[in-house]
């Protein structure tokens, strides 16, 4: 509540001029009836004390005044205030709520991707076993249906096979020749579809025999494995033999040279064309040329 001090004090001031203006002022009658008026002296100090006086009520109107103000003004600012910290707090409130919710649909949605993998790895398992017992099923079915010939042809490219390495080519030819097996061509074709060989190492093993019995060329060895009059292997068996084949072909060199030796003498340039020649050993130049002159060691 605030009060009009201008208004107060104006009134004040009215009504304390009136009263002094009556104690200044006194009404008498004469003996005849009329009125007389006599003033009264004016005391010194009179003006002054009423100035003190109307000065301590301004004082005392302006100081109400103020706190009447302030009090206002504080009530406003702390409502404003606590007004203030209920909307941060309520802000707090809804981010923490909206952060819970979205870290709730973040979790359930990881939930949903686990068991939809879940789900589809064990299908996927299911399929695959499935289809291995199908499999198993047709190779018992079919093992039901072979004749009896194709059963001994697959014995026997089993036994070639522990027994003497060979190439593919080479084994169906053992199987099938009259001089060999005698097998019928789809009883053979049977027995190399059904056969588990590894034709490289067959190629490697069959290199080493021929280091172990006779000397020969890098280039000697590899005709001998892919030629069709030896033993057959593919040009990529070949390779992977010669490439793993742990071998001193200048050793192999000058066997070749004393093995020539022994048999018939021969000069030197001319033990050198064999020993190079594509029609003989076809050792390499470096080679032929260690073979001649370590001969006498």
């Amino acid at each position: 509540m605030r009060l009009n001090v201008n208004i107060i004090l104006h009134n004040s001031e009215k009504g304390m001029l009136r009263l002094a203006k009556k104690q200044e002022e006194q009404e008498f009658f004469d003996k005849d009836g009329n009125r007389v008026i006599m003033q009264q002296p004016k005391k010194k100090g009179g003006c002054l004390k009423w100035a003190v006086i109307l000065i301590g009520v301004l004082i005392l109107f302006g100081a109400c005044s103020t706190l009447l103000s302030e009090g206002d003004g504080g009530d406003t600012d702390t409502s404003n205030s606590e007004n203030d910290v209920e909307t941060v707090e309520t802000t707090d409130d809804n981010t923490s709520d909206e952060s819970t919710e979205e870290a709730s649909t973040k979790d359930d949605a990881a939930e949903e991707e686990t068991t939809e993998e879940s789900t589809v790895t064990e299908a996927e398992k299911s399929e695959e076993e499935e289809s291995e017992e199908d499999n198993a099923k047709e190779d018992e079915n079919e093992g039901d249906d072979v004749s009896r010939e194709f059963k001994n042809a697959l014995k026997s490219a089993e036994q070639y096979n522990t027994t003497i390495p060979m190439s593919e080519a080479g084994l169906y030819d053992q199987l099938t020749s009259s001089a060999g097996e005698g097998y019928p061509e789809d009883a053979a074709q049977y027995a190399i579809d059904n056969l588990e060989a590894d034709y490289k190492e067959n190629a490697l093993k069959s290199a080493q025999s021929y280091q172990d019995v006779m000397p020969m060329s890098k280039a000697g060895l590899y005709d001998q494995l892919t030629s069709s009059a030896g033993d057959k292997y593919t040009e990529e068996e070949a390779q992977y033999a010669i490439d793993n084949l742990d071998v001193d072909y200048k050793e192999n060199a000058l066997e070749s040279a004393k093995n020539y030796q022994d048999i018939m003498p021969m000069s030197d340039s001319e033990l050198f064309n064999q020993l190079t020649s594509s029609a003989g050993d076809q050792y390499t130049a470096e080679e032929a040329q260690y073979a001649i002159d370590n001969l006498d060691n």
